[in-house]
């Protein structure tokens, strides 16, 4: 059994999509794993023109640690999620309308290359990358997503509800 940091019982996470996703991680994954739940970051931007410094913050759903494996966000949506090719829209479907969302995609980069960078410059100054594999991946714990993938992604970073069963095996093999 993988080990959840901060160390809960993931049938106490609130958010629905994410509990169902920690169920399968930490049940599937090897013992040796770290999976890290909501973990925060503040990034210092430097505006050059107003030479201002501000922090951004942000939050990444999962980090997974493997240590044979390498590192891996993932991003969840739960709901009934869609993909909309002409406008490069993302949507979940709720009760009576259809709501527009972040790009699951996006926030996964994005987390994963301010995440790499902290890594770089606190342990492996100066090395031009970290010394492990490391990438990102959506799930979508409440639909089977169908279509194809958005620009920029592929099929297999891609998780939906079928998945959950094999969630453990998907995410070291990707």
């Amino acid at each position: 059994m993988a080990r959840l940091i901060p160390k809960i019982a993931p049938e106490d996470i609130a958010n629905a999509g994410e509990r169902e996703v920690a169920i399968a991680l930490v049940a599937q994954l090897p013992d040796e794993c770290i999976i890290y739940h909501s973990y925060p970051w503040l990034r210092s931007d430097r505006n050059d023109r107003s030479r201002k410094v501000t922090l951004r913050e942000g939050e990444a759903d999962f980090v997974i640690v493997h240590p044979k494996a390498g590192i891996l966000v993932l991003e969840v949506k739960g709901g009934e999620i869609k993909y909309d090719h002409e406008d490069r829209g993302w949507f979940r479907h709720e009760t009576h309308r259809v709501v527009g969302i972040k790009d699951p995609f996006e926030q996964a980069r994005r987390n994963t290359h301010v995440l790499e960078q902290s890594i770089r410059n606190e342990s492996f100054r100066g090395q031009p990358t970290i010394p492990c594999p490391y990438g990102y991946a959506v799930v979508f714990p409440h639909c089977e997503y169908s279509g194809g993938a958005p620009p920029g992604a592929d099929t297999s970073m891609i998780f939906s509800a079928p998945d959950l069963e094999y969630l453990g095996q998907r995410v070291t093999k990707l």
